[in-house]
């Protein structure tokens, strides 16, 4: 009656050690259940696995660590950026107390990083790409950015990322 545990790549397959794909559940501690929205339930449990949306990866010894969710991964230059990742590395900055990392369309790229940062001072793209040099590949770099004194929430508290993205589209 415990866990069972899958990482799985877009095409379903099981991925190897480091390599980012959704976390699948199995047991019976999961829910049996959408209230009042079965459809959607049915889409997120298969073959006896709760499809999470979360993006993981483990180590060597079995740790696993969220690097975002599905849904919010996007292809710049043929390669897969996970937000959540690119955002962790950016709010080291001292300066930067919460960075939001949403796609916009880039005629070079495909996709390419805007972020929005909540911070009190102006920073400029070049000089957060400097900083991020050394924590993230390049293809990971935001190309575009702006700075608030506050993001926009959802009624929950959380980060309303939608009203971002389409922020973001218009500043394009």
């Amino acid at each position: 009656s415990h866990s069972i545990v899958k990482v799985i790549d877009k095409n379903g397959q099981q991925v190897g050690v480091n390599t980012p794909g959704e976390l699948l559940i199995k047991g019976p501690h999961v829910c049996k259940g959408y209230y009042n929205n079965e459809a959607a339930f049915k889409e997120t449990f298969k073959d006896g696995y709760f499809y999470t949306g979360d993006l993981v990866r483990f180590d060597e010894d079995g740790f696993y660590y969220v690097v975002g969710r599905i849904k919010d991964m996007y292809i710049s230059g043929g390669e897969n950026v996970y937000p959540g990742e690119v955002e962790k590395a950016i709010k080291d900055h001292h300066e930067i107390f919460e960075a939001v990392v949403v796609s916009v369309p880039d005629p070079k790229w495909g996709e390419a990083g805007f972020v929005f940062l909540k911070t009190d001072r102006e920073f400029t793209i070049n000089e957060l790409r400097e900083f991020l040099n050394t924590r993230l590949s390049r293809y990971k770099h935001p190309q575009y950015l702006k700075c608030l004194k506050e993001l926009p929430l959802l009624a929950n508290g959380k980060i309303d990322r939608k009203t971002l993205k389409q922020s973001a589209q218009g500043l394009v």
